[in-house]
């Protein structure tokens, strides 16, 4: 007997290719390594799975409905889903799944520098970390410092602003939104307010600095520095918490800020506050205008000038001398003088002569003559009677001819006595109290040149004067 075996028309003896209709996530980064789940229909036991063309890691056939996968990395985009059974057949889910770019890691933030500022703000800091991007902001406590530079992807700088007192959190975050916090890493101390400058006096100089300038305003601390231009000035004393002074640096023309910085940090700015000016300025020393710069005074008397400094683009306070005085004479001026660059400031200069005395004659051997020999006070009293006798013996007993030939041989003789009983000679001192011998004293008559100078920073300049004395 033989067997035959019947089959229905039309019947398939192999399974209906796969379909894919979703794969979720439907999107991972290009690193791959997403773990995704494709369902669909038909799936058998060894199908496999490609992403874009690139096999799928780990693919488990859990029912004929759905599969376990994970990406294998490609590159960014949206690519085909392909799901292939063993007997060949695929299903295909058209541009499925999408490749995005790989992100950045997290920032951190490591350490900040210095660590702590005043509650006012204005401390420039130094952040140090990983994975900062172009575009990142900090915070310290909440608020946002100012002036934030990412240096490279391990360094920030920038100014912490002000806070109330305490330790506060320094985060950084990222322009993808990842943030880095340093927990407790800056800490803000109370402390003075911040300086004001509020005027500079004289506003203006030479390009070539070495002008005195002072600088009001508030809060004022020892130690403080001044700078004009970004140029630190020299010679800087605090007056008082409201006033400093110092001397102009060089500088290029121009207006420029004068900036006052405590040694807390804090700063106060008095903008385009100063004026260096390139035309050659100087003191403005001379003689006021409509006045005379000389006089002419008799011994004993005062001469007075007056003169002006200042107006001339320079200002400051200027040292003053004078010098050419004549003997017994005293020239005064005073020791400084404030001046401005605008107006002159006027100042005297007194010159005080003295009065001339002629010496006196003294009788050798009285009270303070210097001719009494040896205590011995007779001599001086014999001396007048011998020129008594010159006088009257030759006249006598004897015609008037004669008498005339006498005294004129006896003329050199009697002026000797003259100057002897006037002072002169010498010997020792008498029993008397000794005086001083007589002399000439006073200012001399004469025409006489006085010089003035004013010495202001690196700039001096000199007037003269003249002193007529009769």
């Amino acid at each position: 007997m033989q067997m035959a075996a019947f089959r229905q028309s039309g019947q398939v003896t192999s399974n209906p290719a796969p379909t894919v209709t979703a794969i979720s996530p439907a999107t991972g980064t290009a690193a791959g390594g997403t773990a995704v789940t494709v369902t669909g229909t038909g799936f058998l036991a060894g199908a496999t799975v490609s992403i874009g063309g690139a096999a799928a890691t780990g693919v488990t056939v859990s029912s004929s409905t759905s599969i376990k996968a994970t990406t294998a990395a490609h590159a960014t985009g949206a690519v085909n889903v392909v799901v292939t059974n063993s007997d060949t057949q695929s299903g295909t889910l058209t541009q499925g799944f999408t490749y995005t770019a790989v992100p950045n890691p997290a920032p951190t933030v490591a350490a900040i520098s210095p660590t702590s500022g005043t509650n006012a703000g204005g401390t420039a800091v130094t952040i140090t970390g990983t994975g900062f991007l172009t575009g990142a902001t900090v915070s310290l406590g909440g608020a946002a410092a100012t002036g934030v530079t990412v240096a490279s992807s391990t360094s920030i700088t920038a100014t912490a602003p002000s806070h109330a007192a305490g330790t506060v959190n320094v985060v950084v975050t990222n322009a993808d939104g990842q943030k880095g916090t340093l927990a407790n890493g800056y800490t803000y101390v109370a402390t003075n307010p911040a300086p004001t400058a509020v005027s500079i006096a004289p506003n203006s100089g030479p390009t070539a600095g070495g002008t005195s300038v002072t600088i009001t305003g508030t809060g004022f601390l020892s130690g403080a520095t001044v700078t004009l231009g970004g140029t630190g000035a020299t010679g800087v004393t605090l007056a008082s918490s409201t006033s400093i002074t110092a001397i102009t640096p060089a500088h290029a023309a121009g207006a420029v800020n004068v900036v006052v910085t405590n040694t807390d940090g804090q700063k106060g700015a008095l903008a385009n506050g100063y004026t260096y000016s390139s035309t050659p300025s100087n003191l403005g020393l001379g003689v006021m205008g409509g006045d005379s710069s000389s006089a002419t005074v008799t011994a004993g008397q005062t001469a007075s000038y007056t003169l002006s400094i200042g107006g001339d683009g320079m200002g400051g306070t200027a040292s003053l001398s004078c010098s050419g005085a004549p003997t017994a004479a005293n020239c005064s001026v005073p020791a400084s003088q404030p001046f401005n660059s605008t107006t002159p400031a006027t100042f005297n200069v007194t010159v005080t002569t003295t009065a001339r005395t002629a010496g006196a004659l003294v009788v050798p051997g009285s009270v303070g003559s210097t001719f009494a020999l040896a205590g011995f006070a007779p001599l001086a009293w014999l001396s007048v009677f011998a020129m008594l006798g010159i006088v009257v013996l030759p006249g006598v007993g004897a015609s008037k001819e004669q008498s005339g030939r006498r005294y004129l041989r006896l003329l050199p003789l009697t002026l000797v006595f003259f100057l002897v009983s006037c002072g002169g000679g010498a010997g020792s001192s008498s029993t008397a109290s000794p005086q001083p011998a007589p002399s000439s004293s006073g200012t001399p008559a004469g025409n006489y040149t006085l010089s003035v100078m004013a010495t202001s920073g690196a700039t001096t300049q000199t007037t003269t004067l003249t002193l007529i004395v009769k």
